[in-house]
This record gives C-alpha cells, sequence and structure tokens, in this order.
C-alpha cells in the first residue's frame, strides 16, 4: 500500500482548498457584477421617472400607486388622499404616485 506522507497531503489539501476559494471569488464577482448593473438600472430608471406635482395631480379623479389606480378623494399640499379597498381614506406622497388620470 502506497500511503502519501501528511505532508504531502497538506500540499494537495492547501492546492484544493486555494481552487475552490478562486472558483468561489469568482462567482461572487460576477454576481456583485449583476447586482450592481441592476441596482444602476433601477437608479436610472427612478431618476427618468417624471415627478408629479400637485398641479398635475389637481382635476384627476384616479392615481396608480404600485400598479393599482385609486380614486382620488383630495388633493393636498404634499399628498393624495385616495380611497381603496380599507374602510378609511388614505393620504399618499407625491413620490409615490407614477400616474394620473382625469376620467371624462
Amino acid at each position: 500500500m502506497n500511503r502519501e506522507s501528511r505532508t504531502a497531503w497538506r500540499a494537495r489539501q492547501k492546492a484544493a482548498e486555494a481552487f475552490v476559494d478562486a472558483a468561489v471569488d469568482a462567482v461572487a464577482a460576477d454576481q456583485k457584477a449583476v447586482w450592481d448593473a441592476a441596482v444602476q438600472a433601477a437608479r436610472e430608471a427612478k431618476a427618468a421617472r417624471v415627478q408629479l406635482t400637485r398641479g398635475d395631480i389637481v382635476g384627476a379623479t384616479h392615481v396608480r400607486i404600485g400598479g393599482n389606480w385609486y380614486p382620488v378623494v383630495r388633493v393636498n399640499q404634499k399628498t393624495v388622499t385616495v380611497r381603496g379597498l380599507w374602510p378609511w381614506d388614505e393620504p399618499v406622497s407625491f413620490h409615490k404616485l407614477q400616474e394620473a388620470r382625469v376620467s371624462a
């Protein structure tokens, strides 16, 4: 039976650990690059989005918040009060509004 020495075994283990560590670092770098690109795209989309003002909302009958349309109850200086599925009216900041609709 040919047994390797303890020193040779340790050297082989150290080389294997270095190989695995390098592979893990490469995958982590790739994931970080993908994540950074997604974060940058989200920042650019947010910066390009048109911010609605009080003048845009006055006269609107519905506003879109998070993909859902809600009827406008009142337009305040910094918020819009909307009526949703809950039994009370909810104030929402202008920066959360995505779109306003005026029904004829």
